[in-house]
């Protein structure tokens, strides 16, 4: 009574890892950045926001590739989704790869340049972790959720506003060097989060107290 216990979410990127070439998927343009939305079609994950933005970078003649990793299902969002891309004409900016094997993870993260999750309500996210593992900077939408796990280690943004996130696409290409402190607060939060088996250690501690607690009545 009157005492709160926390158990953070555990990290786990001890996996087998292999590489996964996406060179074919930019025609050559070695000027380009890259984005990545590493989910399925899940309309919380604001999916359909891409097409927005890359529209909007399309009119300023900023070319930025979104590479997403949900599953050519033709499902009913996959099949709006491809109408809109066809619509606008955003082939060359969007790319569908479709799902990601664990072991593929390492390599996918080596290249991009920012990791999206534009999520109105989440419980935690491991793009959250890998972005961090791997540095490549995070960009978040600005929700209650957010700012409590990322603290200052993530841009954020509000996800309504295209503008805001167009323009931090756009400082990728002005001022590299902006986003180096937000990557590096990323290493710093992993000492926050245990691996499994520190997990499990405070998970069994916490369950021992409450069956102490009972019994003591």
């Amino acid at each position: 009574k009157g005492k709160t216990i926390t158990i953070l979410p555990s990290i786990n990127l001890d996996y087998n890892q292999a590489d996964l070439d996406l060179k074919d998927l930019f025609k050559n343009n070695t000027s380009f950045k890259c984005g990545l939305f590493l989910c399925g079609w899940q309309i919380n994950k604001g999916i359909f926001k891409i097409p927005e933005i890359a529209l909007m970078l399309k009119k300023k003649n900023i070319y930025f590739k979104f590479i997403i990793t949900a599953p050519e299902d033709n499902s009913k969002i996959h099949l709006e989704f491809i109408r809109i891309i066809n619509n606008y004409n955003l082939n060359n900016y969007i790319e569908i790869i479709g799902q990601v094997d664990k072991s593929n993870l390492k390599s996918l993260y080596s290249q991009v340049d920012v990791v999206f999750l534009l999520s109105k309500l989440e419980s935690f996210s491991n793009n959250i972790i890998e972005a961090w593992s791997y540095e490549r900077l995070l960009v978040v939408s600005d929700e209650e959720w957010s700012k409590p796990i990322c603290l200052n280690a993530a841009k954020y943004v509000d996800r309504e506003n295209i503008h805001s996130i167009v323009e931090i696409i756009e400082d990728l290409y002005t001022e590299k060097n902006k986003f180096e402190s937000t990557i590096k607060n990323g290493l710093h939060q992993l000492n926050r989060f245990p691996l499994i088996n520190q997990k499990t250690k405070s998970e069994l501690e916490f369950i021992r107290k409450v069956l102490n607690h009972e019994k003591n009545g």
